[in-house]
């Protein structure tokens, strides 16, 4: 009885955060960029201003079907749907001429993490910068 109580727990508690917390750091050395990846997103910093990274951001969604939701270039942020999938990005001026790119994309009704879509934009954005 107690280890359905237990279980039960753990999978209410997978279920009300989404994801798993975990934080997965991956060295991309064949690919020559280092990056950040979550169970739902990618996260990088990289040389460019934020209305060029945000301008390639949008044509990177717009190549691959995707619809705008909401955008702001004031606030860094992008929303927009995909044909499989929620996208999030987000673009912070970091100064210096730095600019850090989180990419996020969620499927299935936004429940569950996915993290092959934000790293395939993630490579697609830094092919178009």
């Amino acid at each position: 009885m107690k280890l359905r109580t237990v279980l039960f727990a753990a999978v209410v508690s997978l279920f009300m955060y989404g994801c798993l917390p975990a934080v997965l750091i991956v060295g991309a050395g064949a690919a020559g960029a280092t990056y950040s990846v979550t169970t739902d997103g990618v996260t990088d910093i990289i040389t460019a201003s934020p209305e060029a990274a945000f301008e390639t951001m949008l044509d990177v969604i717009k190549t691959e079907r995707g619809v705008i939701r909401d955008s702001s270039i004031a606030e860094g942020k992008i929303e927009a749907v995909l044909p499989n999938a929620d996208v999030f990005a987000f673009i912070e001026d970091q100064g210096l001429g730095k600019v850090k790119v989180t990419i996020k994309a969620r499927k299935t009704l936004n429940l569950l993490p996915d993290k092959e879509t934000a790293v395939y934009l993630y490579k697609q954005f830094i092919r178009n910068f």
